[in-house]
């Protein structure tokens, strides 16, 4: 079938109806062909979704192919052989695996076996629907008031304890109602053997609180990059982040942690207090309409702080100058006037660039002037021609306010 075809890279095959596992294994069977694919795209093949025996013959389809990149959207799982899998997954290149609303209806063969892949270096559950010997997503929704519990990884999972990026968004799409985990402590994820994950996603969970104290089995852990995004996220533990002492990139966009600052602003602030190697934070769309002044005191290494798109008619947050801040965004929130967020500008670094666009500045009062006056001759990086005044919308140049403010002051500071 694949004659002529040697120096194919990526083959997209889904949403190919008239195919099945046969068919595919049949069409894969000589050894020689497609011997330089990388990509394999099986995604929404057959007219019902025919289903994958993860097996020997389906492993056939790796042997001397360097395939990286395997794509099974959609697919339905029937069963998983481990003997089959231990055989093979060392031997094979694959190395990153993407599964997202695949169906996980499987018999597993030999479950106590332990299986490890180390070359695969990327995981994505994204809605996978998963039986419930892995997870029972009916007692989910609400959790709550236990102490001392563990969550042993299934050890026929153990194959992705060597992924680097595990993505899990979506999780328990069957079961869509919010999910709140309430006082819980001393809970502990084992896995049997350091896991190797440096990038975890999770987003669009509806996971509304996180209230939980969570340790990991081996204390050291080596996540750098955490995406909990549009979640509904209320409110979170600082305990839960069990490593925060990695941490390096935290993304907690589209969430609704402004509720947790008006009822909860001391444990708010407990949850950056001890990221101390933060470097890129983003709290974009959480509908904050104010900020403790000390909340980022201890970030000292943060290089972007991402806070557009929220509420804020100010910025009275302190920021070392000595992070190295490459980027502050406040776009698109609720700005007036800049007296106070300019203080907090001035004292981060001269190189930063600040983003203060879409927001609806005044520009007409006397008690405007001294924030127009600041923004025009600031030495922070501001890219001012984006900037428009509230009133008609007009851009904030200096010609346009010398008539306006030289009644309000001695000297003509906006001068053309």
């Amino acid at each position: 079938m694949f004659e002529g075809l040697e120096h194919v890279r990526t083959l997209n095959m889904s949403g190919c109806k008239r195919r099945n596992q046969t068919y595919l294994i049949e069409s894969f069977d000589t050894n020689t062909s497609l011997p330089r694919l990388e990509v394999l795209d099986l995604s929404f093949v057959g007219i019902f979704k025919f289903k994958f025996a993860v097996d020997d013959d389906f492993l056939t389809i790796f042997r001397n192919r360097p395939i990286k990149k395997l794509i099974l959207r959609g697919a339905v799982i029937s069963s998983i052989n481990l003997p089959d899998l231990q055989r093979v997954c060392n031997n094979i290149e694959l190395e990153g695996i993407d599964l997202t609303d695949a169906r996980v209806d499987a018999a597993i063969h030999d479950s106590a076996i332990k299986v490890i892949c180390k070359n695969i270096k990327s995981v994505d559950f994204t809605g996978v629907d998963f039986p419930r010997q892995f997870i029972s997503c009916m007692i989910i929704n609400d959790v709550a008031n236990i102490s001392g519990a563990t969550l042993q990884l299934n050890r026929s999972m153990s194959w992705i304890l060597g992924a680097e990026k595990l993505t899990w968004s979506r999780f328990c799409p069957e079961q869509p109602k919010p999910k709140r985990f309430i006082n819980i402590t001393d809970f502990t994820i084992m896995t049997g053997q350091p896991a190797a994950l440096k990038r975890l996603k999770s987003c669009d969970n509806n996971i509304q609180v996180i209230d939980v104290s969570m340790t990991y089995e081996f204390v050291d852990s080596n996540i750098e990059d955490f995406v909990f995004c549009n979640n509904s996220l209320e409110y979170i533990n600082h305990k839960a982040l069990f490593f925060r002492k990695t941490l390096k990139y935290l993304d907690f966009s589209s969430n609704d942690l402004n509720k947790m600052i008006l009822k909860n602003q001391s444990e708010f602030k407990m949850v950056f207090a001890s990221l101390y190697n933060l470097l890129v934070l983003n709290l974009s769309r959480n509908k904050f309409t104010t900020l403790p002044p000390d909340l980022f005191v201890n970030n000292s290494k943060l290089r972007v702080l991402d806070l557009s798109n929220n509420l804020l008619e100010d910025f009275p947050c302190i920021i070392s100058n000595h992070s190295g801040m490459q980027l502050l965004n406040l776009s698109s929130n609720q700005i007036l006037t800049l007296d106070v967020t300019s203080r907090a500008i001035d004292l981060i670094d001269r190189k930063a660039f600040v983003d203060i666009s879409q927001n609806p500045l005044r520009c007409s009062k006397c008690e405007d002037s001294t924030s127009v006056r600041w923004l025009l001759h600031t030495d922070a990086v501001i890219y001012k021609n984006a900037l428009r005044c509230s009133t008609g919308q007009v851009g904030i140049k200096e010609h346009r306010f010398l008539s306006k403010f030289t009644s309000c002051l001695n000297v003509s500071f906006l001068g053309s």
